[in-house]
């Protein structure tokens, strides 16, 4: 069995249990607790666990004894079975004098492990030979497997080059190209750090963590199933034993707010979290092209109601990009806003460089940034200080007043001042 990053002990969020412990902290460790009794089921001669064991070097208490507790179940269910784990980044103690854990599992469980640098463990009577790498070791040791040994297994943690180069040399993991492995020598390569399953040749690649744990959950959630490898040393044969997650994740389809009031916005937030089950999961809002105004006018009470219903609710109302950013889509809304203004009378629209289309009389100045033109080069008693007409309140010194209202959809200040509004967008090359 394959395994790595289990990160035993990550905090996430801010809910806790009726214990008072983090929940997500508890989440991975039933988690862990479900994989090993998938182990005990499936009877495996060999367990290989590529590192991140822990989510620091220094784990909390629950995480160092629910690592010892289950692992003591699974020698106790499978008295001949090996395991066997290295070092990660994460496990890596930041000083010295720290010292690591590790070999207090090695001590007392049976466990081999390496830490600070390689170790190989061989068992000539099975004709295996262990390599174990921790993180960054590799520099310092021969990737070479036992040739008085039948099956060779190297267990390393560490970012290689084909899935992590944004990987430096002043990065604390250690970075390496997947042809430095020589995986053809090889029996099987195990490697951890990365957390989503790859295959590098048909014995070689990453599990997997076994649950979301990374920085950025939503990219990880991405990135496929979670689980676990079984490999068959004698036939070559790799099975993926996939671990339904412990709590429901969702990452809800993005809200594009460009051509929503506040009222649609807060009704569409409101449709898209009843159309899943929300009640103690983990989920994220992403509302595109949001303005501060729009922002700020969303019903928040729907917000606070979701936020208590979800184990976590992430509402992330993104600003619009300005133009350069935004060629194409800023061109339609021209395209738009010209349609509407060959209709209008007595004032105009105007999008303005966040994106937003107001409306303007004809007795308001605007420079087509989204703010009035001030006049009032800082005379005294102006409201605005002459810091920009974004600013401006409106006084005898300025030749208008400062746009106020809520956003409306074109389509909806069309239809009030009875102009005609397209039916759909032109397309970009027409």
């Amino acid at each position: 069995m394959h395994t790595a990053d289990l990160h035993l002990g990550h905090r996430r969020f801010s809910a806790i249990t009726s214990h008072g412990l983090n929940q997500r902290e508890v989440d991975i460790a039933i988690q862990f607790s479900r994989m090993v009794s998938k182990w005990i089921e499936l009877t495996p001669d060999l367990v290989v666990i590529a590192g991140d064991v822990f989510d620091k070097s220094h784990p909390t208490n629950l995480a160092v004894t629910h690592f010892a507790n289950q692992l003591q179940r699974f020698k106790n269910a499978c008295p001949g079975a090996l395991v066997f784990m290295c070092e990660g980044n994460h496990d890596r103690p930041s000083r010295t004098e720290i010292g690591s854990i590790f070999p207090l599992y090695q001590k007392h469980l049976g466990v081999a492990s390496a830490w600070g640098s390689a170790a190989a463990f061989a068992f000539p009577e099975r004709s295996l030979s262990v390599l174990l790498v921790p993180d960054g070791a590799h520099r310092a040791h021969a990737l070479e497997p036992d040739p008085a040994c039948r099956f060779n297994v190297m267990v390393l943690h560490g970012g290689l080059v084909e899935v992590q180069p944004w990987l430096g040399l002043g990065s604390r993991n250690s970075q390496l190209s997947a042809a430095q492995l020589n995986a053809e020598r090889w029996s099987y390569v195990a490697l951890g750090d990365y957390h989503a399953r790859r295959d590098f040749a048909p014995n070689c690649g990453y599990s997997g963590a076994p649950e979301l744990c990374s920085s950025d959950i939503w990219g990880e959630l991405k990135e496929g199933p979670k689980g676990f490898i079984e490999f068959d040393l004698e036939t070559h044969t790799r099975t993926f034993h996939e671990l339904a997650p412990v709590r429901p994740v969702f990452d809800l389809e993005p809200i594009d707010a460009q051509i929503l009031t506040s009222a649609e916005l807060s009704a569409r937030i409101q449709a898209q979290a009843d159309a899943i089950a929300i009640d103690n999961a983990i989920v994220r809002q992403v509302v595109t092209n949001c303005t501060a105004d729009q922002s700020r006018a969303i019903d928040q009470r729907i917000v606070r109601k979701l936020c208590g219903r979800a184990l976590h609710y992430h509402f992330d109302p993104r600003r619009p990009l300005p133009r350069h950013a935004q060629p194409v889509e800023f061109e339609l809304t021209d395209r738009l806003v010209a349609s509407l203004n060959a209709g209008a009378a007595g004032g105009f629209f105007a999008r303005h460089a966040s994106g937003d289309v107001h409306w303007h009389s004809d007795e308001t100045t605007c420079d087509g940034s989204g703010a009035l033109e001030c006049r009032c080069n800082g005379a005294e008693g102006c409201t605005c200080g002459n810091a920009g007409a974004e600013e401006c309140q409106g006084c005898e010194h300025c030749s208008g007043v400062k746009p106020s209202g809520e956003l409306e959809s074109l389509e909806s200040i069309a239809a009030r001042l009875g102009i005609p509004y397209p039916n759909a967008a032109p397309s970009p090359t027409t």
